[in-house]
């Protein structure tokens, strides 16, 4: 007949599952039978007793079980790092300008410049000391600027971006103060009239200028305001806003009052609207000599830098090149060191060996 099994369970010696052990000894008395007599039918013929005893301890690797939950941790990381970057199209390092913004020169790296507590632009590129990242980088763009096009200079510069917010006022008033700084009669035009900002480098109020002077009811050289600190800078402040600019902008007296101040200065800067948001600047460079394109560094889409780039091109307007504004230390332009300036002066980005001059 059958022997009902025994289970003997003893406690462990602290291993096993959660710190326990478990012993178990199993006898049993397992049937034998012969072959089938009949269908379905079975005849028991004798027993074997085996007696095993299984000494067994159950438990996980944990070193392993970490090691394995480590490694799928990382691996999802690394992945959604990989789809962030993808999706991600700003422009953050040399790498990315010349895969993600192609057949546009990059003209110059520039640092970020804040604004004073009153909401005030900052001169930085003649009030800072000799040597300083954004010193140096003005002067780098400023010289890229005289040199790079074949031909007559290029007197009238328009600077843009693709939408709002990329430092392209306080980018056209340091440049425009660098100009004057460097022995040039430069006027900065105010031409943003949707968000007028660049008087504010003159510390003047703006109730007269540009639009004052398309309007009818001034004239340049009357409406214009010297910088006190930079002898050779001038600021021709926006004005009153008015409803439309683009229908200012498309008047005669834009280019009578453009080719006067070709005459009377040596460099003219103008500050457009974002090309994106409005039709200004299309209009606005139809006068200038060129055009620069401001790109904030880790801020704005290449996307929007394309689409700026097509508006400019449908009216007959070509990018001279690209500025990269706000750009962070150890952004990897350039070797990390502003344009390789290490006379001993504060260098951007990583620290450079000091050489003789």
């Amino acid at each position: 007949g059958f022997t009902r099994g025994r289970v003997t369970v003893a406690p462990g010696d602290g291993n096993g599952i959660a710190g326990a052990g478990t012993k178990l000894m199993l006898t049993n008395r397992v049937p034998t039978a012969e072959k089938p007599v009949g269908l379905g039918i079975c005849r028991l013929v004798s027993s074997t007793s085996i007696d095993t005893s299984v000494v067994a301890t159950v438990a996980p690797d944990r070193t392993r079980v970490w090691g394995l939950t480590l490694l799928a941790a990382a691996g999802a990381v690394l992945g959604l790092l990989h789809l962030l970057r993808g999706l991600d199209d700003t422009v953050k390092c040399r790498e990315d300008f010349d895969r993600l913004v192609r057949g546009l020169p990059l003209l110059g790296v520039v640092p970020a410049i804040p604004d004073t507590k009153a909401g005030e632009i900052r001169l930085e590129s003649i009030r800072g000391p000799t040597g300083t990242p954004v010193v140096e980088s003005f002067r780098a763009l400023r010289t890229t600027l005289r040199y790079s096009a074949d031909g007559p200079p290029r007197k009238v510069l328009l600077v843009t971006s693709s939408c709002p917010r990329e430092g392209k006022t306080t980018l056209t008033a340091n440049l425009a103060a660098s100009f004057a700084s460097g022995g040039e009669r430069t006027l900065l035009i105010d031409a943003d009239m949707r968000r007028p900002r660049a008087h504010s480098a003159t510390g003047v109020d703006g109730q007269r200028g540009l639009s004052t002077i398309l309007s009818g009811k001034a004239d340049l050289e009357g409406t214009v305001v010297r910088h006190p600190d930079e002898p050779n800078l001038f600021v021709l402040p926006a004005g009153p806003v008015a409803r439309d600019p683009a229908v200012l902008f498309a008047s005669p007296r834009l280019e009578a009052l453009l080719a006067e101040a070709r005459r009377t200065y040596d460099r003219v800067l103008l500050d457009s609207p974002p090309v994106v948001t409005v039709t200004d600047p299309c209009i606005l460079a139809r006068h200038a000599d060129a055009v620069v394109l401001v790109i904030a560094h880790g801020q704005t889409s290449v996307q929007l830098v394309r689409r700026a780039r097509e508006s400019l091109e449908a009216v007959g307007v070509l990018v001279q090149g690209a500025v990269i504004n706000n750009a962070s230390p150890g952004a990897g332009f350039y070797g990390d060191a502003y344009y390789g300036y290490a006379y001993g002066y504060q260098a951007f980005g990583d620290a450079v060996p000091v050489r003789e001059a």
